[in-house]
């Protein structure tokens, strides 16, 4: 039985899709980490422990949650659109460095909608994931994933960035020199989902959180740029400091 356990176990993994045993107790857990807070995936449980989810949280797969997106748009037809290309994503941030136009680019992109969220396939290792506050244009190396009735669009981009699925994700991915995620398999990664209210909840603590993150890096963005317009005319005497004038580091 050992034996058989642990050969269904790997079948699991693969399918990625829950297995009941029924001549055993049903439910034990594996951990998925959501990014800063964690919740659990049920597999199969040998000591017969009650779930310790929320009775109304939901096993669904990420394909019960959004839909890819791929209605393609020339850029010609939409030059002054906002495009976004896998380099104006952060890595790792959860929001955009910078936003191209349309005008810039000739290939053909994929049209975005306000409540869409973007998930860069190519190396998904690098974690670039936002959600746009507009309606755009973007690379075809970005899947456009639109959120189901059950899913909050802010929830959503937390589970994509939790690292269980970037793991499961890159996994995945198909390619040596230039990995790309292959939707077919990520989009039956096991999700538990709670009901829309806990939610909402969620993303009220920590949205707040992501956007003083964001505050935080733009702020060093802009002394790191003071610092090195200031630099080359220090060292130049184009600017003249006055020794006598105490820096705020030395008030």
């Amino acid at each position: 039985m050992r034996r058989e356990r642990q050969t269904s176990w790997k079948r699991w993994r693969c399918s990625a899709r829950p297995i009941d045993y029924p001549d055993e107790p049903k439910t034990t857990f594996r951990r998925i980490d959501f990014g800063s807070h964690q919740e659990r995936a049920r597999c199969v449980n040998l000591a017969g422990d009650k779930p310790q989810v929320r009775s109304k949280w939901r096993a669904v797969t990420l394909d019960d949650c959004a839909s890819p997106v791929t209605d393609k748009v020339a850029p010609a037809t939409c030059p002054d659109l906002p495009c976004i290309g896998l380099e104006h994503i952060g890595q790792g941030t959860l929001s955009l460095v910078r936003v191209g136009t349309a005008r810039d680019v000739s290939s053909t992109k994929t049209a975005f909608r306000l409540g869409d969220v973007l998930f860069g396939k190519l190396r998904p290792y690098l974690r670039k994931i936002v959600r746009p506050s507009f309606n755009g244009i973007c690379s075809t190396d970005i899947w456009v994933l639109r959120p189901k009735r059950c899913v909050e669009s802010a929830y959503l981009v937390y589970i994509l960035a939790s690292q269980s699925l970037i793991d499961f994700a890159t996994a995945g991915s198909e390619g040596t020199g230039l990995p790309r995620a292959n939707w077919s398999l990520v989009s039956r990664f096991p999700v538990w989902l709670p009901p829309m209210q806990e939610q909402r909840a969620t993303v009220r603590i920590l949205g707040p959180l992501d956007a003083k993150i964001e505050l935080n890096r733009r702020m060093s963005e802009t002394l790191a740029d003071l610092r090195d317009a200031l630099l080359p005319k220090l060292i130049a005497g184009e600017v003249v400091v006055d020794p006598k004038v105490p820096l705020e580091a030395d008030a």
